[in-house]
């Protein structure tokens, strides 16, 4: 029997209890060690447009797969996604950057489920939905690149060679984020358990997935490793009288739990003998951290700037001790 999914495993977003050092990483010692509450608000914070040098994969009403691609530069860097109860996202990692999507569940992995009204004919393939707009991106905002990066029009919203990003020296890496199987339906008290051995929930998609990076490689692909998760359940009338807010609560659009969220950190090197460092995050979970020396001036930080010294400056007053 897996674990049961109550009200008590949800976390409520908080401030960081202490702040990092310049140019340094948020982790759950800034949350008094707890890495559930860190995750939840790192994330909230990352999708904050207020807030710099952070991003979240937008998630928009539609079935539309969505993606965002940074490179590793002077300055700290998070990419995060959110609202994962079901829905899949493909993370690829390297010294030079990152690349996180979100891949609907509905309608592309599960067409026998109703789109909404606004997606009428958008589960017709997802080879076009999907596997294609990982390869080679969009026309759209939503998914400027892809991971062949075929598109090279100069008016991209975000132009970003993804080649280089992800070349051989810069030892790509690739993680899917998919979820397990759902054995059972909710109980009425709004527990849920998964009884019996885990399997994938979409392991034929899972394997298409695979298939497509390894093409936009073009040469070996890079370590590869699906890294499976439970779903959030949406919940029983019985706990949860309005649909809406059933629907808010299993997709966390508060930012109140760490399920069903990624987050990738990265910091560039203090100096030129320092260390630039990335982390990978999946819900609570540590499950990648590399260190290496930069690969450049781009990737070493801005130092703190040096508070001027205040100038001393002549007393102007007469003296009263001399002749004056």
């Amino acid at each position: 029997m897996g674990q049961l999914r109550t009200a008590e495993t949800n976390t409520k977003t908080q401030q960081r209890l202490s702040q990092p050092e310049h140019n340094g990483l948020a982790g759950p010692e800034h949350y008094n060690g707890d890495s559930r509450v860190f995750m939840a608000s790192e994330v909230a914070m990352a999708y904050d447009s207020k807030i710099p040098n952070s991003q979240g994969v937008c998630l928009p009403n539609t079935s539309v797969t969505t993606s965002v691609a940074i490179p590793f530069n002077k300055t700290p860097d998070s990419l995060a996604v959110s609202g994962l109860y079901g829905c899949t996202s493909l993370v690829v990692v390297s010294k030079k950057g990152a690349y996180v999507n979100h891949m609907w569940e509905c309608p592309h992995f599960a067409p026998r489920i109703p789109p909404p009204p606004s997606d009428a004919g958008e589960n017709s393939s997802f080879e076009r939905a999907v596997l294609d707009i990982i390869k080679y991106g969009s026309r759209s905002q939503y998914s400027p690149v892809g991971l062949c990066f075929a598109q090279t029009e100069q008016d991209l919203k975000a132009p970003i060679n993804i080649l280089s990003l992800f070349s051989k020296d810069s030892h790509p890496r690739v993680f899917l984020f998919a979820p397990w199987a759902i054995r059972e339906p909710p109980r009425s008290d709004g527990t849920q358990s998964i009884s019996g051995p885990l399997t994938m929930r979409y392991e034929g998609c899972n394997r298409q997935i695979e298939g497509a990076v390894k093409e936009s490689f073009k040469s070996a692909l890079p370590p590869f490793k699906v890294i499976p998760y439970e779903p959030r359940v949406l919940q029983p009338e019985t706990v949860i009288p309005d649909p809406e807010e059933r629907q808010r609560e299993v997709g966390d659009s508060n930012f109140e739990s760490h399920e069903g969220k990624v987050l990738v950190q990265y910091k560039p090197a203090a100096d030129a003998k320092g260390k630039a460092t990335l982390r990978v995050w999946f819900e609570a979970r540590l499950e990648y951290e590399e260190e290496w020396s930069p690969a450049g001036e781009f990737q070493i930080a801005e130092p703190l700037p040096v508070d001027p010294q205040p100038v001393i400056r002549p007393n102007s007053r007469r003296s009263h001790d001399g002749v004056g």
